[in-house]
This record gives C-alpha cells, sequence and structure tokens, in this order.
C-alpha cells in the first residue's frame, strides 16, 4: 500500500504545488441526526477499506447489513427508518495520472473508475453510480496529496438530516445532479447557477495595488484564458483578499467585473489540465 501511495502522489503532484496531505486513507463513517437504531462500520485492519455497516434496531432486530464488495471510502447517509441508504465515495483514495486518466486504489490494485454512489435498500445493493458517469468537466475534480474529491455539498446536511427520497448533489465541476433515493435513479442533471450566471470563471494569484486588482497567474475554469485578469469594477458588497481565489467574472464594455468568489479549486489538476490543451 505504501509504494501504491506514493506512486500515486508521485502521478498527481508532477511540477505543481500540493495543497494539502491526507491523514486517513480510508473513511467508513455514517452521518445521521440521532436515531432510533444503531449503525455499526465494518472495516479493515489498521484503517484499510470499508467493508460495509450494519443496522440494528433498538431490539436487536437487523434492519439492514450493507456488504461494500471490494471495499470502499466515504460515508453511509441512512433514511430515517434505515431501511435505505446511500452510500458516498465523495473523497476516495485516487488521483490523475500525467495523461488525465483515472487511477484509484482498490484493496491494493489500480483501476480506472469506482462507483461514487451506491444505493441501498433492505440490504440489497439496489444501484450503482459510476464517477465516469456523473463527473463533467474532470479538470475540476479537487485533489489531495492522496485523494480526488468531487463532492462539493449535497442540498441538505446529512449531519442533521435523513436521506431524504430525492438528495440533490453538486459537484466541484458545478454540476448539479439529483437521485431518487428508493430507486437509485438519476432524475435531474443541470449546470449550477454559477456556471450559468458567470461569463467567465478564472482561478489564481490575486493581488491588490493603488492601481486596484489584477490576477495572475491565470488559469481559465470557464472561458479562454489570459496572462493577466485586471479588474474594473468589485461588485457592491463584494470583499475581495489576495491569494489564490476563484472568480465569477462578467464582461462589460469590455470592462470585467467581479461578481462573486467561488469555492477555491485547489490548483493541482487545473493548471495541467489547461497546459496540456
Amino acid at each position: 500500500m505504501t509504494k501504491l501511495l506514493l506512486l500515486m502522489v508521485a502521478a498527481c503532484c508532477g511540477s505543481t504545488r500540493i495543497v494539502h496531505a491526507d491523514s486517513i486513507a480510508y473513511q467508513c463513517i455514517a452521518k445521521h441526526p440521532p436515531a432510533s437504531y444503531d449503525i455499526a462500520n465494518i472495516q479493515s485492519p489498521r484503517g484499510g477499506p470499508c467493508r460495509g455497516f450494519r443496522l440494528t434496531a433498538a431490539n436487536n432486530q437487523l434492519l439492514q447489513n450493507i456488504a461494500l464488495d471490494g471495499g470502499g471510502s466515504g460515508y453511509l447517509w441512512p433514511s430515517q427508518d434505515g431501511r435505505r441508504a446511500l452510500f458516498i465515495q465523495g473523497m476516495p483514495l485516487a488521483s490523475f495520472d500525467a495523461t488525465g486518466h483515472l487511477q484509484v486504489i482498490h484493496d491494493g490494485a489500480i483501476s480506472e473508475d469506482f462507483d461514487a454512489l451506491i444505493f441501498f435498500k433492505d440490504g440489497h445493493r439496489i444501484a450503482a453510480v459510476p464517477f465516469t458517469e456523473i463527473i463533467a468537466r474532470p479538470h475540476l475534480v479537487s485533489v489531495s496529496a492522496s485523494h480526488i474529491m468531487w463532492l462539493l455539498r449535497t442540498e441538505v446536511d446529512p449531519q442533521e438530516n435523513f436521506l431524504p427520497d430525492t438528495v440533490v448533489l453538486t459537484t466541484t465541476s458545478y454540476r448539479q445532479l439529483s437521485f431518487d433515493t428508493e430507486k437509485g435513479r438519476l432524475i435531474a442533471a443541470t449546470d449550477t447557477v454559477d456556471w450559468k450566471e458567470c461569463d467567465r470563471i478564472y482561478y489564481g494569484d490575486l493581488h491588490h495595488s493603488d492601481a486596484g486588482w489584477t490576477m495572475t497567474p491565470v488559469f481559465p475554469v470557464k472561458g479562454p484564458g489570459m496572462a493577466t485578469l485586471s479588474l474594473t469594477t468589485v461588485a457592491q458588497g463584494l470583499s475581495l483578499a489576495t491569494g489564490y481565489r476563484t472568480l465569477c467574472v462578467n464582461a462589460d464594455q469590455g470592462r470585467w467585473i467581479a461578481q462573486r468568489t467561488l469555492p477555491s479549486t485547489n490548483g493541482v489538476t487545473l493548471p495541467r489540465a489547461q497546459a496540456d490543451k
């Protein structure tokens, strides 16, 4: 495992900067409000892959015995009655190689895809959604030293809400996906409001001087690239700070107006992806 992890770090980081390291290789947790049942996770020794979960009612009645074939890394989101559950692999042990291909570690072996979402009902796996089927703009997937992060947020917080009948996920690649959790079926997929409303989206190092705000280097998330972005106007109420930022920028008669800041791209994959184009 150590050798594979080091290989992935080398493939991931190349000539770009490392944003942060990870102290946990595999996640195996459940997220939910206080429930009337208990959830026990089943994980390989020494913090290895997550093997599944066991949901048990207060009278020791088994509600679900969830098995993750081949292991996984993520969190389980159960319904209020414990009969349905969604396993989200939002931060798998993975990276992209120098050619942009996904490299995922599963039980010591490397594959090119993984089940990002796995739906369960009454202990049965009813549907699974591969990462490559739901992700768009893969160069916008965030990368750490040893993991990728494709999920930006869920519409409702799993820590405060049980799994709803319809779950809405927003990805780091500015996509919003809705799934029917009863059948594990995709029911809607669209670009986020930010993607639709922003003429251009840029990531880079933001500087301030007497002349105003500039960004350099500039990495285009949406729209063509440029050597330096000079902001003519900052939207009313928007507060900017120096450092690497992601900005929503709109054009107005040749002027560049910063409309809002966005969740920041981490800068590991994006510069390489743009350089390869």
